[in-house]
């Protein structure tokens, strides 16, 4: 079902692996047929099943992620938390997450919460390929 602004109010989460043993989960919203929306929220509705997709990967083994966030317009209280608790728990186990393509209006967020000072935030996946290449 499609909200007033063309918004779905479950996420699409797409894992693809890309090179150099680097992983990336998209956030999405989907229309009906399944196709990729251009605006999703991250929030009480749809938090849960991004951390646990995100966990999943982490418990799988991967070490690189990047979080492509170019489809999500906004992020609540509960979306913060999900981004926060993945982080925290990558670091546990010595994961690196950077977050690419942020919106302004989810980095404002981002920044007002200090999840910014938390979490790598890079403004484009070279710029994240690059960063994740680097480090280990």
């Amino acid at each position: 079902m499609t909200n007033k602004n063309n918004k779905r109010t479950e996420s699409v989460l797409q894992v693809s692996e890309l090179e150099k043993g680097i992983v990336k989960l998209t956030i999405m919203g989907g229309n009906e047929t399944g196709e990729p929306c251009k605006l999703v929220d991250l929030d009480i509705k749809n938090s849960s099943l991004f951390l646990e997709e995100g966990l999943k990967l982490i418990h799988k083994g991967e070490r690189k992620l990047i979080i492509d966030m170019a489809y999500v317009d906004f992020v609540d209280s509960e979306g913060v938390w999900s981004v926060f608790e993945l982080a925290r728990k990558a670091k546990e186990k010595e994961v690196k997450i950077v977050l690419v393509n942020v919106t302004e209006n989810v980095k404002r967020v981002f920044d007002m919460t200090k999840l910014s000072t938390k979490v790598k935030i890079s403004g484009t996946e070279i710029e994240a390929i690059n960063f994740l290449t680097k480090e280990l």
